[in-house]
């Protein structure tokens, strides 16, 4: 068996001030795999159902609406001291 791929996470914290942004309508999650042969998939859940989307067009779309959410939000180094600062006044 090879060796298990590394993954990073980023934790990014997109503030209510910031206002409207491309995830107002719902979330999605874009999936991509490792393997060539498996194309991307973009994850659409709402209220009263969940949508795999796999037209290129489509996630293309989905791509940019992800960039401009990371665009808005604060830097991961920021967002830590955000969340450290929160979880210690809750503390």
């Amino acid at each position: 068996m090879g060796r298990p791929s590394v993954r990073r996470l980023t934790i990014q914290v997109l503030p209510a001030a910031k206002g409207a942004h491309p995830a107002t309508a719902g979330q999605f999650a874009i999936m991509e795999f490792q393997e060539p042969y498996d194309p991307e998939v973009v994850y659409v859940e709402s209220m009263m159902s969940s949508l795999y989307v796999e037209s290129e067009v489509e996630i293309y779309r989905y791509t940019l609406a992800f960039d401009h959410l990371r665009a808005m939000a604060l830097d991961p180094k920021e967002s830590r001291e955000l969340i450290s600062a929160l979880a210690k006044r809750s503390s």
